[in-house]
């Protein structure tokens, strides 16, 4: 039994790492749902639709077409072909040229995502949820066919695939489902251009979006571009206005759900499959989130530190064009690990006596680098995003507690290991954590300058970022040369600043109206 259940998780594996296989999959999926509505109840509309234009009602009444055969198909089959409307040869056409119009229709969104967004092809995890999508977008619509053809969810996967991934896979996949949207619907153009413009609005209001209110109004905006449109093709159709104020409703019903989906859905999607959004970020930078409240009033001094290094490593972010918000939110989170033991960490010690002076050296290092470990058990405790990890762990890299370790050089007892004073590491492993190691090493340094200059303060900030490269803490982080002379650039005009010099305001003897100085 356990032979088999492992002989079928490595299938699903298997399955799952390979793209190829995964595309095919979900073509085959969605070519099945396509097909499902395409039975004799598509061909028996679009037969009267086709008798209705010509006029041919031969002994047949509208009536009779309408409702005396339903729920008949051979009634209705031998009717259509008495006169000529349908027969085994025209049916067998109609499905091999439907099947190849959306097998090229599904390729060549494929080739044009892979051609412009090649990343996502790299990322298994990504091009099974965009293709998730695009089959729950194509089921949707088949099941509320029977409803209106305007209410076809495929605004909803404009917006979820706009924020989840960026504007132009959206793009791509609205036209690719539009396109489907159409081939449910009698190849009828005026939908395809109703559905594809209500869609790319959304795609452009939340491009950019970093609150869920965003997705309120875009689905404002659907229902208001539906309406429009809806009523312009029923104008140039020269369709009744009960009808056009009919399928109006529908498009209103439509830009209402898309948004309610997407709200619903999108939270979901982000924790699943683990992407990161602008709004998840804004979300986690609020003050008042429990862990940072709780750093705020239990490590005060760590959490003003988290403060100023957010805003170092934004500023050299913004500047070498990486993830500003990102880093920042990384900045908040890094050293949440210090709330385990908060005074054995200088900046929260105030006037108390430090710890370590009673503390062994090598007990004092471990202490010092278990706030790593305990910053992800902090994480994963309060269920806060994986991302987050990778900053706990990295911002340190394999780095050395220099201060215990030359403590420990001057014992008399020279039998310890260099690694004990380490870090586990993992070294940075992107800009964004590189830059996080970098403006906490410098921020940490700089505070302690006394009567800091800018010629201090630049040589400090060459000397740390020499000493980082030396140690190969950078090795592993995409960042070049011209980038770090950048970074540092930037930490400097920050940080001379922030520690520019005061004058001495004049104190005023209010008896004698005598002044003195003060700082």
């Amino acid at each position: 039994m356990n032979n088999w259940i492992s002989k079928i998780t490595l299938f699903f594996k298997n399955i799952i790492t390979n793209k190829v296989l995964i595309i095919t999959i979900f073509a085959f999926l969605i070519i099945f749902i396509i097909l499902i509505p395409y039975t004799e109840n598509y061909l028996w509309d679009n037969s009267i639709m086709k008798i209705l234009s010509k006029g041919s009602f031969s002994s047949y009444n509208t009536f009779d077409l309408s409702y005396n055969t339903a729920g008949n198909p051979s009634s209705r089959f031998n009717m259509l072909q008495s006169i000529d409307l349908y027969s085994f040869q025209k049916t067998l056409l109609y499905w091999i040229s439907l099947i190849i119009i959306w097998i090229l229709t599904f390729f060549l969104y494929i080739f044009g995502l892979f051609k412009l967004y090649s990343s996502l092809f790299s990322n298994t995890r990504k091009l099974l949820l965009l293709l998730i999508i695009v089959a729950l977008v194509t089921l949707l619509i088949k099941i509320l066919q029977p409803l209106s053809p305007f209410i076809a969810p495929i605004p909803f996967a404009a917006i979820v695939v706009s924020i989840l991934f960026n504007p132009v896979v959206s793009l791509f996949t609205i036209v690719h489902l539009s396109i489907v949207a159409a081939l449910f619907f009698y190849l009828d153009f005026s939908l395809f251009i109703i559905l594809l413009f209500s869609s790319v609005i959304s795609v452009y209001t939340v491009k950019n979006a970093v609150q869920r209110t965003m997705i309120v109004r875009a689905g404002v905006e659907i229902a208001i571009a539906n309406v429009f449109l809806i009523t312009l093709f029923g104008v140039l159709l020269r369709i009744t206005p009960q009808q056009i104020i009919i399928f109006c409703f529908w498009g209103i019903l439509n830009g209402l759900i898309s948004s309610i989906l997407s709200l619903g859905l999108l939270p979901f999607l982000e924790n699943i499959f683990n992407i990161i959004t602008p709004m998840r970020l804004v979300e986690l930078s609020n003050p008042n989130h429990y862990l940072l409240k709780k750093l705020m009033v239990e490590a005060p001094g760590t959490y003003q530190h988290s403060l100023m290094v957010a805003n170092l490593a934004e500023a050299a972010a913004e500047a070498i064009g990486a993830n500003g918000l990102l880093v920042r939110i990384g900045c908040y989170y890094h050293d949440v690990g210090k709330l385990k033991r908060p005074l054995f960490f200088i900046e929260n010690q105030k006037w108390a006596d430090n710890p370590h002076n009673k503390l062994a050296p090598q007990l004092s290092a471990t202490i010092i680098t278990n706030h790593t470990k305990d910053g992800v058990s902090l994480l994963r405790e309060y269920r806060l995003p994986a991302f987050l990890y990778d900053f706990v762990r990295e911002h340190h890299g394999k780095g050395l507690v220099a201060y215990f370790y030359r403590q420990m050089l001057q014992q008399k007892d020279k039998n310890f290991d260099e690694e004990e004073f380490r870090y586990d590491g993992p070294k940075p492993q992107s800009k964004e954590t590189a830059l996080l190691m970098l403006a906490d090493t410098i921020e940490a340094a700089v505070r302690s300058l006394e009567k800091p200059t800018p010629n201090k303060i630049e040589s400090l900030i060459d000397k740390l970022f020499k000493e980082k490269l030396n140690d190969n803490q950078l090795d592993s982080a995409p960042l070049t040369l011209l980038e770090l002379t950048t970074i540092k650039e930037a930490f400097v005009r920050i940080l001379v600043n922030t520690f520019h010099n005061r004058i001495e305001y004049p104190e005023v003897d209010t008896e004698n109206g005598e002044t003195g100085s003060s700082n």
